[in-house]
């Protein structure tokens, strides 16, 4: 399977996101504003709807604020996929000439 130069713009920027998101606590630097910053751009509009979406139905649950924390996380990057699929589908129709 061969990665093309689109998704590996993805995951580097979905790396990045979640790097941010797990160390942006650690610092009380303006480091750490920038890693919030990162995060928070970088893991929308995944974050935006699934945020929403776990809160409203897992925040009375058992569950740990890690653990909602994390699965906001995982749901975030796999809307942002979705949504980078549809783009580069978006790019490579106009690329190709045929407008939609």
């Amino acid at each position: 399977m061969k990665i093309t130069l689109g998704w590996c713009v993805f995951i580097i920027l979905e790396m990045i996101a979640v790097i941010s998101a797990f160390t942006w606590e650690l610092t009380t630097s303006a480091l750490g504003r920038v890693l919030w910053l990162a995060q928070f751009f970088l893991l929308m509009p995944g974050s935006i709807l699934v945020g929403r979406l776990v809160e409203r139905t897992l925040w009375t649950s058992e569950l740990s604020l890690r653990s909602l924390g994390i699965l906001k996380l995982t749901g975030s990057i796999a809307v942002n996929a979705v949504v980078w699929f549809l783009l580069l589908q978006l790019v490579r129709r106009f690329r190709r000439g045929h407008g939609p």
